[in-house]
């Protein structure tokens, strides 16, 4: 990857994860170059996959969702469809930001939102209903202000 981009593409990179909707002409004079350079830039780094479409950054409290919470489960042992049926169901959730397998004490990590704790109550009470054979145990927290997301960062090295 090291020789798909250079130093003029990261620049690029970090402009549009600042804001994706910026204009060529707008990002040509930020980094200096033709607007037909940038978009013939972006159109390679799609290309090469280092830059997989764009998305909006919402503002989940502006949606009503003002709390958020890490959840880590431990698997339980059961047949694999069970499992591969339980996590695809539980993956899909909207409240699910992020998911994740780890290493450690842990098997899944997951960061969720919700518009209230009583709403994450439910959830979890759900959880522990619905799939009591699949997650052997959970542990969550509750997050107490986001500084920075994986939406964030950008490699500059």
């Amino acid at each position: 990857m090291e020789n798909i981009i250079d130093q003029t593409d990261r620049k690029l990179l970090v402009e549009l994860a600042k804001d994706s909707l910026q204009s060529s002409k707008k990002l040509a004079q930020k980094v200096g170059m033709t607007r037909q350079t940038v978009a013939s830039r972006i159109a390679k780094l799609e290309k090469a996959n280092v830059i997989n479409g764009f998305r909006a950054k919402i503002d989940y409290a502006k949606l009503g969702y003002s709390i958020f919470f890490v959840l880590f489960l431990k698997l339980g042992s059961f047949d694999e469809t069970v499992l591969a049926s339980a996590l695809e169901d539980f993956r899909a959730s909207h409240h699910v930001l992020m998911d994740a397998s780890v290493t450690g004490e842990w098997d899944v990590m997951q960061v969720l939102a919700f518009r209230d704790t009583n709403e994450y109550d439910e959830y979890i009470a759900n959880l522990r209903t619905k799939y009591w054979k699949v997650f052997r145990d959970s542990k969550s927290h509750a997050i107490l202000r986001i500084f920075k997301s994986p939406d964030d960062f950008i490699p500059l090295s």
